[in-house]
């Protein structure tokens, strides 16, 4: 009797324990959102909310009116770790204040040199967020973080953040990160976000966001040539950068060297670029891959100039996935517009239709390959538009997961659903329910 009682009691604290982790992770806001407040902060205009932020940082700088010198890292969404029109209008904002109202602080161009010889480098994320603070809520509101990172101490010098009135924001994304094939925040994207989001001045400030600021450097000027058309410039910029020390596992550089070799029509070098990125979306555990469909459909869009690539990425994607000896879980998105449970129909629509180009040159991963349609319960952006803003929401993901284990939520679901199956079984076969408080 004793045993099953405690059986029972193991149960329960068992389901306890998980309900009380989730609650935990509810209560600790995700990247790209604020605590949550007792009354809603009043939105400011977006130039309003840049003047007092940035008079808010500087004046946390030590030495205050001592000649300094920093360098403006390019501020990127706090969610999705892109470049946004947005964010680079923020980021030439912010120097054009910097020039006007603290002639003692010189912005250096963010070059490999300047890294170097910079003392502080400025920080920013930008995103749309609930204001009443809930990551499901409708996004109604815009979060600003600043902060200045003091890059020879390795410390968080000062930290600053606001609110945004969403009026006129512009959240498309910059040039090569809207035609970029693949999604996944590196370790050093996270570092970024999280050095900006979730610090406190004095806060170490994390390795992984450190060791890659020269490769940082050295993909702004890739940028910067990939946008105007410079291809030989872009594409021996973004070699550089994928060929630095852990430069391989930054998303952002294999995207823009795959993207160059297409557009200079050297497609099998730039699919094999795309191989290393299934490889490093595999090792951070979640591949995003942004398929475009037709309006309200399952089917591919038409255009090839698009499309015409698809299968490629499928047999490289299979390909990967036999190589790394993985499960996946295909997970299909929508954008927060339209009703919610035709969402999830066709999200499962478009998981299954990936799923079925998959096997067609993979035929022997079919028992290894499972769908799931989240609808927009998962949205990154979260804006109820369906343009270029929210092409990642309506995003394809590949996450892989041992075989022999099974996704970790099903672990844990199965775990505790059988602990308080068998108990249940004990109780209702002794009687024991009505006894048991």
């Amino acid at each position: 009797m004793k045993f099953l009682l405690g059986l029972f009691m193991v149960a329960l604290l068992t389901a306890h324990a998980v309900a009380q982790a989730g609650a935990s992770k509810i209560a600790t806001p995700p990247d790209g959102f604020p605590a949550p407040t007792a009354k809603p902060p009043v939105l400011l205009s977006i130039d309003e909310a840049l003047l007092k932020a940035a008079d808010d940082l500087f004046k946390q700088v030590p030495g205050q009116g001592q000649p300094i010198e920093i360098v403006i890292d390019p501020l990127i969404d706090g969610i999705t770790g892109m470049e946004t029109a947005a964010t680079r209008s923020i980021g030439r904002r912010i120097a054009e204040i910097v020039a006007a109202r603290y002639p003692h602080i010189k912005v250096l161009p963010f070059s490999r040199e300047n890294v170097s010889r910079a003392r502080f480098v400025f920080i920013g994320t930008f995103n749309p967020i609930n204001n009443a603070g809930q990551p499901a809520g409708a996004r109604d509101a815009f979060w600003i973080c600043f902060a200045l990172v003091d890059a020879k101490e390795k410390v968080v010098a000062a930290r600053v953040a606001g609110r945004v009135d969403p009026a006129d924001i512009d959240s498309t994304p910059a040039p090569l990160f809207a035609s970029s094939p693949v999604w996944a925040l590196d370790n050093a994207t996270l570092a970024y976000i999280r050095t900006c989001q979730r610090s406190r001045p004095g806060d170490a400030v994390a390795p992984e966001y450190l060791d890659r600021l020269e490769v940082k450097a050295a993909l702004v000027q890739a940028h910067a040539a990939f946008d105007s058309d410079r291809l030989s410039d872009a594409l021996t910029e973004f070699q550089r950068a994928a060929a630095s020390p852990g430069g391989g596992e930054v998303i952002d550089a294999l995207n823009g060297l795959y993207l160059t070799l297409m557009k200079a029509g050297r497609a099998q070098e730039a699919m094999e670029v795309f191989g290393r990125l299934i490889d490093a979306g595999f090792r951070q555990q979640r591949l995003g891959v942004v398929f475009l469909f037709e309006a309200r459909t399952a089917e591919f869009i038409r255009d090839p100039a698009v499309a015409g690539v698809y299968p490629a990425w499928l047999e490289r994607i299979g390909d990967r996935t036999r190589a790394a000896g993985v499960c996946l879980r295909i997970v299909g998105h929508a954008s927060r517009t339209g009703p919610e449970h035709l969402n999830v129909r066709l999200t499962r629509a478009r998981a299954a239709a990936v799923r079925k180009g998959l096997l067609r040159t993979a035929p022997q991963l079919a028992a290894r390959v499972t769908t799931l349609g989240a609808g927009s319960r998962e949205v990154l952006v979260g804006l109820p538009v369906d343009d270029a803003q929210t092409a990642l929401d309506r995003r394809v993901e590949f996450r892989p997961y041992a075989c022999s284990t099974g996704p970790k939520a099903t672990r844990r679901a199965a775990a505790v659903t059988g602990a308080m199956t068998v108990a249940a079984r004990v109780a209702r076969r002794l009687d024991l329910r009505g006894r048991v408080s």
